[in-house]
């Protein structure tokens, strides 16, 4: 009878982690299409004749994510082998972030907390896979449709570039996704990524520089092309020590870097010459600086990009993710997020994975020029703090997208 039980409650648990990595999936697909300039009429979809979000809509999709809790709840409830300290861990966690999300009234932190939650002891592998065959094939469709003229491919111009944005809001989110995308596959490839695939790396690189024209994802892909090719050279060779500690911290002192040179800006000719190679940033920070005072959970400020077609003397946006984070977001947000990361990197460190090490020096570069950090579905690495992040293997290419997402 004890050992009926315990298969029957080891099936739900397998149940209730598919079903999170579904709820994951969907969540994605719908938060890419609101970004994707697919002309999909959602008011029709999820509001009823009186104006109001209709029931599986507002469970689903609407802050406070009712389903994504429950599930989130049951995983907790419903396991294998209890273990009560990483259960109090958890409380200690899901009580912080909803404790943010009430006092910052930011609903993207709330879902993330949640994923994070859902994802415990999930192996981040399959977390990854999940991402990568929704975003890719998404990616690869709204690509074809924006050239072929079937949705719109928002163009920009910068000196003599045209900008395309091949069917996502802008060239550089466009870039963004790409690059994440090209991360993701590296940590699922690993060690059997080819001598042609990273080659197809530099190939993307390029198709960034031409059709985008977004330099910040286009020169960090190429990094990323480089530190791939390393790797399969360096294979079981050891690498400088000092190394992993720079990467573990790399986003606490980008963000720290960023926010000093930010606040003592003031337009000297080396400093324009550094504002100039980071796309205008340390001037745009420190006019929010100059104006925003700094809190402990943020303020709404109204940002202007080209998208308003305001021109350039109205444009007006905090592009780096760490000091949009330390303005509209909060002090205290912009420190919980570093620490998160900070932790995902002492324990990629302890693990000895050097991949995902690099992938975090790599994120935190990208972060002081553009603003991804905490967003699906560009970034979905901070979701690996509850994870199973156990190196492993790296999976071959059918079997990211041969078997279901849920096996090993």
């Amino acid at each position: 009878m004890q050992g009926t039980f315990q298969e029957k409650r080891r099936k739900l648990a397998q149940i209730l982690e598919t079903t999170y990595l579904c709820l994951f999936a969907v969540l994605l697909l719908y938060i890419f299409l609101g970004i994707a300039s697919f002309p999909i009429p959602w008011k029709s979809i999820t509001l009823n004749a009186d104006g109001k979000t209709v029931f599986w809509a507002k469970v689903l999709f609407e802050a406070p994510y009712y389903l994504l809790q429950i599930i989130v709840l049951l995983r907790f409830v419903v396991q294998e082998k209890y273990e009560l300290k990483k259960m109090f861990t958890a409380a200690i966690v899901f009580i912080s972030g909803y404790y943010l999300w009430t006092a910052s009234e930011h609903r993207r932190l709330l879902l993330f907390w949640l994923l994070i939650l859902g994802a415990w002891k999930i192996p981040f592998q399959k977390v990854i896979k999940v991402f990568v065959r929704v975003i890719g094939p998404m990616m690869i469709v709204t690509t074809f449709c924006a050239v072929v003229g079937l949705i719109d491919d928002y163009t920009y111009t910068r000196a003599d570039f045209i900008r395309h944005s091949f069917g996502i809001v802008s060239p550089t989110n466009y870039g963004a996704m790409v690059f994440f995308l090209v991360l993701c596959w590296w940590y699922l490839r690993r060690e059997k990524m080819t001598w042609k695939e990273i080659l197809g790396v530099f190939g993307i690189a390029v198709f960034l520089h031409l059709g985008c024209h977004a330099r910040c994802s286009t020169v960090l892909t190429a990094v990323a092309g480089i530190l791939m090719g390393m790797e399969k050279m360096l294979k079981e060779r050891k690498h400088p020590f000092f190394i992993s500690d720079v990467l573990v911290l790399s986003p606490v002192l980008a963000a720290i870097g960023m926010t000093v040179l930010t606040i003592m800006y003031q337009g000297t000719p080396m400093q324009q010459k550094l504002d100039q190679l980071l796309s205008n940033r340390l001037d745009l920070g420190k006019k929010a600086f100059d104006i925003f005072s700094l809190t402990p959970f943020g303020q709404y400020i109204r940002l202007f990009s080209n998208a308003e077609n305001l021109g350039v003397e109205y444009y007006f946006y905090i592009d780096s993710t760490y000091l949009q984070l330390i303005i509209m977001y909060g002090v205290v947000i912009l420190g919980v997020v570093l620490l998160v990361f900070l932790l995902i990197g002492c324990r990629a460190k302890a693990q000895k994975d050097w991949i995902f090490l690099w992938i975090i020096g790599l994120i935190a570069a990208h972060s002081i020029i553009e603003q991804h950090l905490v967003e699906l579905p560009y970034c979905p690495f901070v979701i690996a703090l509850l994870a199973d992040t156990e190196v492993k293997p790296g999976l071959k290419i059918k079997e990211i997208f041969g078997k279901v997402w849920t096996r090993n």
